[in-house]
């Protein structure tokens, strides 16, 4: 039996008074992959918003904050389009071994997503709102020139990071290091904040337990996992005190797994 959640998992109650559509689409390296589309009604500023690594849709229609897709539907932009590409959360590709890189989000996930969104609405370009290294994969299609991203891209707002990741001296060392540790030496192939649900004896679950050791802050231990995978600091990503606790509570369902070839794709660039 899973974990008791206050809110589900995938939840779209986060987002009123919008007609709420999925739309599939496949990749020409043969992924499906999707979008979902909040609409209220057609208009000429549609808007792309673009996850981070291992997150998804969900980071942007929470229903325990005012959260952007309302803020933006609210605010004059009433067609507002989320993607989950191969990194994300909602799809199982970080799981099966794949070598996917930053390089092939940019090559082959964005083009036929923004094909499918100026076909349904009849707007050639959009504007991108995108997190995290979703900033830096829609960056570099669109520096790039990939075909079928450049010409489509009206504006990018991109979060945390654009082309050129910098990241702190910690950071830099979990990134030479945990790779060679965990997948070379351990054979593990993907790290993810629900590891404290595996048994002690197994490799997840012993790491996961000593990972808590190390963070007192809090007794959530998909926060103390959150905290090694990403960033620097006690915890990594956030203040508690600034942080929903009903947001932190669900921090394994809105942060999934991901194999190590992107972190070792990231320790290319800033080094």
């Amino acid at each position: 039996m899973g974990p008791q959640r206050s809110i589900p998992q995938y939840t779209l109650d986060g987002v009123r008074g919008a007609d709420v559509s999925t739309y599939r689409y496949r990749t020409e390296d043969g992924l499906e992959l999707s979008l979902l589309r909040f609409c209220r009604q057609p208009c000429d500023d549609v808007v792309l918003v673009v996850s981070g690594l291992t997150t998804s849709s969900d980071m942007f229609i929470m229903p325990e904050h005012r959260n952007l897709v309302s803020f933006l539907l609210d605010n004059g932009f009433t067609d507002v389009w989320t993607a989950d590409v191969r990194f994300s959360n909602r799809h199982p590709y970080n799981t099966q071994g794949r070598r996917d890189t930053l390089d092939e989000v940019a090559r082959y996930d964005f083009a036929p997503a923004l094909e499918l969104i100026a076909r349904t609405t009849g707007v050639d370009a959009v504007h991108v709102i995108a997190h995290c290294l979703g900033s830096t994969a829609i960056m570099m299609a669109v520096f790039g020139q990939v075909d079928g991203v450049a010409g489509r891209v009206r504006s990018i707002v991109a979060n945390s990071v654009g082309l050129t990741p910098r990241v702190p001296l910690w950071s830099r060392i979990k990134l030479a290091v945990a790779p060679v540790i965990l997948e070379d030496l351990l054979g593990l192939r993907w790290i993810g904040p629900k590891w404290s649900e595996q048994p002690l004896c197994s490799r997840g679950g012993f790491i996961a337990r000593l990972i808590g050791l190390f963070h007192p802050e809090c007794d959530t231990s998909a926060c103390h996992m959150l905290s090694l995978m990403w960033g620097s600091g006690h915890p990594a990503l956030y203040r508690h005190e600034n942080l929903h606790p009903v947001t932190h509570e669900r921090s394994a369902d809105l942060y999934g797994p991901t194999g190590f070839s992107y972190y070792r794709h990231v320790a290319k660039m800033v080094r």
